[in-house]
């Protein structure tokens, strides 16, 4: 029987000697507490029950409006990917905060299985004292779940505002009263800068000048304070009630959230992304403090993982022990890897210079941001530690059970206050160091400096171990805990940071955990491309809805809400070096059939799972589409054929008879299930080796978030129609009587017997010809052969002056 040992809920402690056990739980002595300067106690708030899924792309999660997050709060994960396949790569999070007080005493406030109460709870809090209400806290513990799309609609697309957009707490929520509060609460465009979101405000235009946040017109830029195609925003405070295990004074931090992520065909589509704004709303200030991403990831089966970190990369991440991810909960063979990339902490305490980024100096600045960029004080830093620990109650690695284990553990010390060391298993070492199996990724020595204090120390090659990892010392796996964190800086009051953490997801096809390691490397870049660029990506053209007409063994796929070949429908713009601003143009289809429902959209490049099966493009001089990606193995950029199109213009409509994935007789089944999925795609205006991407696929099919599958059943239609014979084949041009006009077409005719017979008599021309099926002067081609019935249709050509 598989039993997970949860020893802890949340804590937040003041004074450093409170313990923790199991349930039932049990209160320690020793406690210093202090209340702060403030006075305050806790307001009397419920627990915060609100609770959403994350579910646009191929990871669907749970998250709470209490911090905690990947969980269903009993026993069971929630970080399901690939999405629909019901297995999961991680169990548990939720940000770790620390420090000391004017005192000299610890105030931490952190959450992991909430066993013993709450320690966030839902709502803003005042300016003037940090306080709550009851009232707050319960209309506030709720997320608002929003897509780009819908206020894309709203503000470009003139389609009304939606429940949330009308509803969203850019002031706060208004039934409870602004006074007291921050003017704005969730993040929105102020476009008539009055300092009131309101939706149905113009312009001169009639346009929407308020909208939540997104960067809707691509005026932002890195101003934008709203992310991903879904969002979850929410609020939450650590002053909504007591403390359960200490009765402790709470800090007063105010922490506005964001759970987002993005629809793509790419490894995108399998991260989250979290951005926490963290506002220190009291009034003492708080020294050596630490802020942390705590994570318990599983890949399947819990109890058997690795765990692992990248320097320079800051990611923290968790892999299988062995090959096979056995039990029903299971990956099975290659399982994946899981990463967490602490992209953004922290500010520097301000010293009124721009710090280094030479790296041998300031250590901190190998994964940091702002260093050496010429702006003083503007530095982050980044992942500073890589602690991890196990599940259970060992006292040196094991689960934290007072508030000072807590900070141990932010610090890069042992549960037990020793030094973690580099080698073996990180403790007992004769190094101190910072980050716990970093493979190959500091070979500078960082880790030394960091947790030394010291600088101007990089090693050189050979001076000490240059791979440590798990596998290489036969440790064995087991149910791993990570803690990434930044610090020590002092926190002042009214001081505003962010923390910005992303999740990335890979599992290579072969080569066991450890290709997945390297395959979840390498996707990160793509996350920290995409942090770097303010979480802003170019949309390429909506795929047209599509809709499927099942026959016997033969589907027809019909487009809906389709491009006119002759109009450009898209154009955006990027900066490409050496060629300024690349303009990309719609200019196709792809239609790919999918083997199952578990395959996504990033898949298509895999034949095992995705085959292209139709395509159209626009007839002019562009048919194969190369785009060059940059291989790190081999340092250049590798060319891939993305498209070799038929470059005979579009088609809105297609038969399909064949099951791309079947062997021997490849005939449709009547009575099976296929799947398929239509992306639109563009091209960039220039044409040269050394630029990178030409092809650009869309994210999205029109009036959705994201790309659309559609799942498609052949069979005998008669049944369905009391017995009727379907009167028209798919591609059939009905016999045509000709009322008025005159020509061919350029077509071949084909007249019927009787207006032959006609022709040959007296006059020896007839006024309204009727020409065969299939030979008629005009192309008009039955799609739907469902949607015809007996009798006559009438057809108007209308010609165009000049």
């Amino acid at each position: 029987m598989n039993t997970r040992i949860f020893l802890i809920a949340g804590l937040l402690i003041t004074g450093s000697g409170s313990a923790f056990s199991k349930n039932p739980p049990v209160k320690g002595g020793g406690s210093t507490d202090v209340p702060p300067s403030n006075g305050k106690m806790a307001a009397g708030c419920a627990p915060g029950a609100g609770r959403t899924d994350l579910d646009l792309n191929n990871v669907r999660t749970t998250i709470y409006t209490t911090g905690d997050m990947w969980w269903d709060r009993i026993s069971a994960p929630r970080y399901e990917v690939p999405k629909g396949s019901n297995k999961h790569s991680a169990f548990a999070g939720s940000l770790w905060l620390a420090g000391l007080d004017n005192g000299g005493n610890l105030k931490s406030a952190a959450m992991m299985y909430r066993q013993n109460g709450n320690y966030f709870w839902p709502g803003p809090l005042k300016l003037d004292d940090a306080s709550v209400t009851p009232e707050v806290c319960a209309a506030y513990d709720r997320h608002w779940k929003i897509t780009r799309r819908e206020v894309e609609d709203f503000v470009l697309g003139g389609l009304p505002a939606t429940d949330v957009i009308n509803n969203w707490p850019g002031n706060g929520i208004s039934d409870l009263g602004f006074t007291g509060y921050a003017a704005e609460i969730a993040p929105f465009v102020d476009g008539d800068g009055d300092g009131i979101y309101d939706p149905t405000a113009r312009d001169a235009d009639n346009n929407p000048v308020d909208f939540p946040g997104y960067d809707i017109n691509g005026d932002l830029g890195c101003k934008a304070k709203l992310f991903g195609d879904q969002t979850l925003w929410y609020i939450f405070n650590d002053k909504g009630n007591i403390h359960t295990e200490t009765g402790g004074f709470p800090i007063g931090f105010e922490i506005r959230a964001q759970a987002f992520q993005f629809a793509t065909n790419n490894a995108l589509n399998n991260m989250t992304f979290y951005n926490y704004e963290i506002i220190n709303r009291s009034t003492f200030t708080v020294t050596e403090t630490y802020f942390g991403q705590w994570t318990d990831p599983d890949i399947g089966n819990y109890a058997d993982d690795y765990a692992g970190c990248d320097v320079g990369r800051g990611m923290g991440y968790v892999y299988n022990g062995d090959a096979d991810d056995e039990t029903v909960k299971g990956y099975g063979l290659n399982p994946p890897a899981i990463g967490i990339d602490f992209f953004e902490g922290p500010f520097e305490d301000a010293n009124g210079v721009d710090d280094t980024s030479d790296y041998c100096v300031n250590p901190r600045a190998r994964n940091g941001l702002g260093y050496g960029d010429g702006i003083i004080d503007n530095e982050r830093i980044g992942m500073a530690r890589f602690s991890y620990f196990n599940n259970g109650s060992n006292p040196v690695n094991g689960d934290p059970t007072t508030g000072q284990q807590i900070y141990n553990y932010l610090r890069g010390f042992w549960r037990d206050g020793t030094d973690m060391t580099y080698g073996g298993d990180g403790h007992g070492g004769e190094t101190k160091y910072s980050f716990m199996f970093p493979g190959d990724t500091d070979p500078e020595g960082l880790g030394i400096m960091i947790a030394n204090g010291t600088s101007n120390q990089c090693k050189q090659p050979g001076e000490y171990l240059e791979n440590w990892d798990e596998p290489s010392l036969g440790l064995a796996p087991a149910d791993r805990r990570l803690v990434q964190s930044a610090g020590p800086f002092t926190l002042e009051p009214g001081a505003v940071n962010k923390v910005t953490v992303g999740v990335v997801w890979a599992r290579a096809s072969s080569g066991g955990p450890m290709a997945s390691v390297q395959l979840v490397r390498r996707v990160d870049d793509d996350a920290q491309a995409l942090f770097d660029n303010c979480f802003s990506l170019i949309n390429g053209p909506d795929a047209p809805q599509t809709r499927i007409v099942e026959l016997d063994k033969e589907l027809i796929l019909l487009f809906e809400n389709t491009y006119n070949k002759d109009v450009v429908y898209y154009e955006d713009q990027t900066s490409v070096p050496g060629f300024g601003d690349v303009k990309y143009k719609f200019q196709g289809y792809q239609i790919f059939q999918m083997k199952d429902l578990s395959v996504t959209v990033n898949d298509l490049k895999d034949p095992s799972r995705a085959r292209l099966v139709g395509q159209c493009d626009l007839n002019d001089s562009i048919s194969q589409i190369i785009n060059r990606y940059f291989d790190q193995t081999v340092e250049e950029l590798i060319p891939v054929e993305e498209v070799n199109g038929e470059n005979k213009g579009l088609r809105n409509s297609f038969k399909i008879t064949q099951d791309a994935f079947a062997t021997g007789d490849n005939r449709l089944v009547n009575h099976k299930k296929y799947y398929y999925l239509v992306l639109s795609y563009a091209v960039a205006d220039v044409d040269t080796n050394t630029f990178g991407l030409r092809y650009l696929a869309g994210r999205r099919t029109k009036g959705f978030s994201a790309l659309q599958v559609y799942t498609a059943i052949p069979h005998i239609n008669s049944p369905e129609f009391s017995g009727t014979v379907i009167q028209s084949k798919y591609g059939e041009i009905p016999e045509l009587t000709r009322i008025e006009g005159q020509g061919n077409g350029s077509n071949n005719v084909d007249l019927t017997t009787e207006s032959i017979a006609a022709i040959l008599q007296a006059p020896y021309w007839i006024k309204h010809p009727t020409y065969k099926r299939n030979s008629g002067p005009v192309n008009i081609k039955v799609v739907d052969p469902l949607s015809v019935t007996d009798g006559e249709y009438e057809f108007k050509v209308l010609g165009l002056s000049d």
